[in-house]
C-alpha cells in the first residue's frame, strides 16, 4: 500500500458512529442521525470497523460486533448504570484542509450509549458522559474538562441545538421531546503521530453520547429518509 493511498478521503463530513437499543438488541450505526441517514452495506459502513465494550460498575468486557447490511449488531446490551461504548481507531489518515494548510489527520470515530441518566466515569478519548439527570453533561478530553466546546444536541426530528460547555466542560440542555437522542463533539488535537506507518500532524476525535427519553411534549415529524450512499463501481 502506497503512502498517497494511505492519505485516504476524510470520513464522510458530518458523519459518526452512534448506539442504538431496542427490546431485541444492541447495534452500531454509521451515517447521519439528524438526516435519519443510516449507511450500508455494501457501501460506506464498510468503511468503518467499530469496535465495542460493555462497562459495568464492576467492570468491563469486550463484545462482538458483527456487521449486517445497515450496522453491526452486538453481543450485548446495557442496563441501569451501565454503558455500551464503541470505538474505531483504525480509519485512515486524511488531508484535512484548514485555511490554507493541509493537515495529515488521524481521525477516531467513538460512541456510548446509556439507559439512565446516572454518573458515570470517562472513558472515551474524547467522552459525554451523563452527570446524575436529564440534560446534565461533562465533556471531557482525555480524562480532563473540556471548556468551551461546541456540543451538537440532536434528537430523531433532525432539530438541531448548538451548545458550547462551560469552564468545568459542563453542558446543561432541556431534552423536550421522547426519542433517540444524541450529544455529538469534534476535538482536533494538535499532536503528531503515526498510524499504519503513515505519519499524521494532528488527530481528530467524534464521539455521540445516545439515549431514549420517555416522556415529553409531542415530538416534530421525522425527516425525510435520507439513502445511503452507493457503492463506488
Amino acid at each position: 500500500v502506497t503512502f498517497s493511498a494511505l492519505l485516504a478521503a476524510a470520513p464522510a463530513a458530518g458523519h459518526q458512529i452512534w448506539l442504538e437499543q431496542s427490546d431485541g438488541n444492541a447495534a452500531i450505526y454509521y451515517g447521519e442521525l439528524q438526516n435519519n441517514l443510516r449507511e450500508a452495506s455494501p457501501g460506506e459502513l464498510d468503511d468503518v470497523q467499530p469496535t465495542a465494550r460493555l462497562l459495568t460498575p464492576t467492570g468491563e468486557r469486550p463484545l462482538a460486533a458483527k456487521k449486517s447490511a445497515t450496522g453491526f449488531t452486538l453481543s450485548g446490551r446495557t442496563g441501569t448504570g451501565e454503558s455500551l461504548v464503541a470505538e474505531d481507531q483504525r480509519l485512515p489518515v486524511y488531508n484535512r484542509k484548514v485555511g490554507d494548510k493541509v493537515i495529515k489527520t488521524a481521525p477516531t470515530l467513538a460512541a456510548r450509549h446509556v439507559t439512565d441518566f446516572a454518573v458515570r466515569e470517562p472513558v472515551l478519548a474524547l467522552d459525554i458522559v451523563p452527570m446524575g439527570r436529564p440534560g446534565l453533561f461533562r465533556l471531557t478530553f482525555k480524562g480532563k474538562p473540556l471548556a468551551k466546546a461546541r456540543i451538537d444536541v440532536v434528537p430523531e426530528s433532525g432539530w438541531m441545538r448548538l451548545l458550547r460547555t462551560d469552564e468545568q466542560g459542563m453542558l446543561d440542555t432541556n431534552l423536550p421531546w421522547p426519542g433517540l437522542y444524541y450529544v455529538k463533539a469534534i476535538h482536533h488535537d494538535p499532536a503528531p503521530g503515526e498510524r499504519g506507518g503513515v505519519p499524521y500532524e494532528a488527530a481528530s476525535y467524534t464521539t455521540t453520547l445516545s439515549f431514549v427519553v420517555k416522556d415529553g411534549i409531542a415530538p416534530p415529524p421525522l425527516p425525510p429518509l435520507t439513502p445511503p450512499a452507493k457503492p463506488a463501481n
